[in-house]
């Protein structure tokens, strides 16, 4: 029982902490397809639970997607008369929006699509299908940390809108959308985690356990 306990004292000893390591925590949350005329009333919210461990905060990654898709229609209600539409300039999509714990998070992804340029004769429809998506990622500031550390939850507000800027030249038309977007948040908390504990290379241990051999020896030599 001596030589095990003494090689153990020794193994522990000789044991040296590895360089520090970084752990991280990721939240998700998101908004599932709806027709686009969110928030009529208030936005919605998307959240996460703020950082609350005791580790030093390293980083803090925030991701916003979003996908849109649907239907844009123009239609000449004109009973004699042609309408021209569209430009190089003109876009057709939504605008979501979601804004985040500080003035320093802000995103906008925005599927857009262009309707292109024609005429739309007495009585005639085009539609424009729509199908787009995009991805809105930063680092948040450290002099933001403060909005994302603590107790409770991390608040976001998105809003989704009919993005439509469409020339049109005559009068006796309308337009109608049937839209639906989502929304997903990603926050990835990344801080400082303490070292492991190394543990010795097999041919340190033996030797370790022969150093530990020769030092009883010699005590029993002492002894005798």
């Amino acid at each position: 029982m001596k030589k095990v306990a003494f090689s153990v004292l020794v193994a522990t000893f000789l044991i040296e902490a590895s360089s520090a390591q970084a752990g991280t925590l990721t939240f998700i949350d998101s908004i599932p397809m709806q027709d686009i005329e969110w928030g009529d009333e208030e936005p919605l919210t998307l959240e996460v639970p703020k950082y609350n461990r005791r580790e030093t905060l390293l980083s803090i990654f925030v991701e916003v997607s979003s996908d849109v898709m649907g239907t844009y229609t123009l239609t000449s209600n004109r009973r004699s008369g042609n309408i021209r539409y569209g430009n190089r300039n003109d876009a057709v999509g939504a605008l979501v929006e979601v804004s985040g714990a500080s003035n320093s998070i802000f995103f906008d992804p925005t599927p857009i699509q262009n309707i292109g340029a024609g005429t739309l004769r007495p009585r005639q429809s085009i539609t424009l299908a729509i199908a787009g998506s995009d991805t809105k990622n930063a680092l948040v500031d450290n002099s933001s940390f403060n909005f994302f550390t603590g107790r409770g939850k991390v608040l976001f507000n998105a809003s989704a809108l009919n993005n439509v800027d469409v020339s049109i030249l005559g009068a006796g038309f309308s337009q109608s959308f049937d839209l639906q977007a989502d929304a997903r948040l990603q926050v990835i908390y990344t801080y400082q985690d303490a070292p492991p504990r190394s543990i010795p290379e097999p041919g340190t241990f033996v030797g370790l356990l022969a150093f530990a051999g020769l030092g009883l020896a010699a005590n029993r030599r002492r002894a005798s």
